[in-house]
């Protein structure tokens, strides 16, 4: 799937095809019609990507000022967490 990401402050060019948007405190993630994920935004650490890659068939985005949970097509949950933020 496509897990572009892009750096702090830039929207991703293009149609993102949006099903949903999720935001924390300084990113935002899409779920396109595809299933894939897009996010923009900072990071931490600064340059990690803020979509783990292979991240595929999502159904439904959270999101949180240190935490972003995805509900997958096979109802397994993934959960990302930022340890400088929690």
């Amino acid at each position: 799937g496509d897990t572009s990401n892009s750096p702090a402050g830039t929207l991703p060019s293009g149609s993102l095809n949006a099903v949903q948007i999720a935001a924390g405190i300084n990113y935002a993630l899409v779920i396109r019609s595809s299933g894939s994920v897009t996010g923009w935004g900072s990071t931490y650490p600064i340059g990690s990507p803020i979509v783990p890659s292979g991240l595929t068939n999502v159904r439904r985005l959270a999101a949180g000022a240190a935490h972003a949970l995805a509900l997958l097509g096979d109802g397994s949950v993934m959960v990302r967490v930022v340890p400088e933020r929690a």
